[in-house]
């Protein structure tokens, strides 16, 4: 190696810099929360696709659908209507917003009804229950399934911002009043809000900026479209670009006011210590509208995400993403000090910190039996007696004590006995673990009968079950069923992977393993998934070279003599 000085080119720095050519990526400028991109995107992700985020996992549900709060539900309105009996010939009015699967309403209606006849009271027979969804997409998809068939119930689509407008299958526009229950499950997290903070010079609010990180060659080759073509795509809330967000970086900031907002001054008040203060203007707006239409009697129910305690402010964000949806945080202490402050009731559970799911109850009058109700069935206690069983199981399983898991899951179900969520998981324990696969099959069929429409991990776990019993052309049409619902399931691929080859189509098998390869972007299945396709692939090279030797024996055979 020589040691002789090297001769570098010696440039001025400042220049050197200025002559490379920065292209800006701004693709939208600060606007607040809930009008920048991010949160227009989702918004039309809702509006267009429907149920499909449902479908393919890719936003939570089974905690409002599953069927545990549906049955809460239920007997809440039950003893409402026992509280505040309603007159001989009235209608229970009862409206659910932004319905999404559908299962929120199927469950409780059979519920309600299995309630009522126990009681011996006529509740349910008055009842007409209006299931709505802004997504016209979404409403279409029940009408497919008929998954109301038989049930006192009226599709529709939500019109506008006014929740109780309601176009029904026939076109014609309802406006809602007198209703007797409101429901709302994981709704109005998607409403549109504002964070703002107390200021130096007055409130402030975030904004949200949205940049490319993306190389201009890059965006050249992901959207055939340079990046001036991008921002026109922004400013039009192109659907396409919900699939692009990973490139794409969102700055905040906070800024004076945009406009003038509801409820502002009386947020600022409440919150003038916190360090953000999330303002759910479209959520206090659809809470005031319905109460304003309820029945004396009436209550809302509200299940979602958000704050319950000032001391979350400084720590949890403005919004959390679920899949192509955009959800933001609701603030339930200042909902309860605003519609309290208002003369309504709006009660929380105890302990609602604690819990998954924070439920909320209001209603226009003090209604002590029905609030006592709601403490029954929706605090921290009633939580952790109903979900500890399950708790418990799994824990038992982690532990290997496998002769108290059946236990612990048989009390599990005796507390949630209408949740085919429970009864899925106790499905896959049952053909992991215990190996009884037909009482797995018998379970995953249990569980199908509730929701056989928005669960592919459903239909799998009966395809496992059909397969280990070496039924696999049955085990294969489930699959397929399964296929139909998520196209690109890595675990409904893995399977077909495995009866494709049973039945003989070694073609299909490696295509499905393939694309189940290319679609397992976590990889959990990738092991799997590698296994069997190195599997068949031996197994075709063994069958090659044995037909090989065979036509190297038949041609010495003929050659013989």
């Amino acid at each position: 190696m020589s040691n002789r000085p090297v001769k570098f080119e010696v440039s001025d720095p400042v220049e050197v810099l200025r002559q490379v050519n920065l292209t800006p990526r701004m693709i939208e400028d600060f606007r607040p929360v809930t009008e920048c991109l991010e949160w227009r995107l989702s918004q039309t992700y809702w509006r267009e696709q429907g149920s499909v985020g449902f479908l393919r996992n890719e936003v939570p549900f089974a905690i409002t659908s599953g069927g545990t709060l549906s049955a809460q539900a239920a007997a809440l309105l039950h003893a409402n209507c026992v509280e505040a009996r309603p007159g001989a010939d009235e209608k229970i009015i009862v409206l659910e917003t932004g319905a999404g699967s559908g299962m929120f309403a199927r469950l409780f209606l059979q519920e309600f009804e299995r309630l009522c006849v126990k009681a011996g009271t006529d509740f349910y027979s008055r009842t007409v229950y209006y299931v709505t969804d802004g997504s016209p997409e979404t409403v279409a998809q029940w009408k497919r399934n008929e998954q109301f068939a038989g049930l006192p119930v009226v599709m529709g689509r939500a019109i506008g911002n006014d929740a109780l407008a309601v176009e029904t299958e026939q076109g014609i526009v309802e406006r809602l009043t007198g209703v007797r229950a409101v429901f709302a499950n994981y709704v109005v997290d998607s409403m549109p809000g504002t964070v703002v903070r107390k200021g130096a010079n007055g409130p402030e609010e975030l904004h949200i900026r949205t940049h490319l990180i993306a190389e201009p060659q890059s965006v050249d080759r992901l959207f055939d479209k340079d990046v001036d073509a991008v921002r026109k795509m922004a400013e039009a809330t192109d659907p396409a670009l919900s699939k692009h967000l990973q490139l794409m970086e969102f700055e905040s900031a906070f800024l004076p006011v945009s406009q003038s907002y509801p409820y502002l001054d009386e947020a600022i008040a409440f919150g003038h210590d916190w360090p953000r203060i999330i303002l759910n203007t479209g959520a206090i707006g659809y809470l005031h509208g319905v109460l304003d239409a309820l029945h004396a009697d009436g209550f809302v129910l509200i299940n979602d995400y958000g704050m319950t305690q000032a001391a979350e402010a400084p720590a949890l964000g403005s919004s959390q993403r679920f899949g192509l949806s955009t959800a933001m945080v609701v603030n339930f202490p200042f909902l309860a000090h605003h519609f309290q402050g208002q003369g309504f009731q709006a009660l929380a559970p105890e302990h609602n910190e604690r819990l998954p799911i924070h439920p909320m109850l209001f209603a226009r009058r003090a209604m002590g039996a029905t609030a006592a109700k709601f403490q029954d069935l929706f605090s921290w206690d009633a939580y952790s007696a109903g979900a500890g069983h399950q708790e418990a199981a799994r824990k038992m399983l982690e532990a290997g004590r496998l002769d108290e898991v059946g236990k612990a899951y048989e009390r599990a179900l005796q507390a949630r006995p209408a949740d085919w969520s429970l009864m899925g998981e106790v499905a896959e324990f049952l053909l992991r673990n215990a190996a009884d696969y037909e009482a797995g099959r018998k379970m995953a069929e249990s569980a199908l009968a509730l929701n056989p429409w928005y669960s592919a991990w459903l239909w799998n776990l009966l395809g496992d079950a059909l397969f280990a019993l070496n039924r696999f052309a049955e085990a294969h049409e489930i699959y397929l069923r399964a296929q139909t619902m998520s196209t690109n399931d890595p675990r409904t691929l893995l399977n077909l992977g495995y009866t494709y080859w049973e039945l003989g189509d070694s073609e299909k098998a490696l295509e499905a393993l393939a694309t189940g390869l290319a679609v397992d972007g976590s990889g959990q299945y990738r092991q799997r998934l590698l296994e069997k396709q190195s599997l068949i692939l031996e197994a075709l090279t063994r069958r090659y070279a044995q037909e090989q030797e065979w036509l190297a024996r038949r041609a010495a055979r003929m050659t013989a003599g």
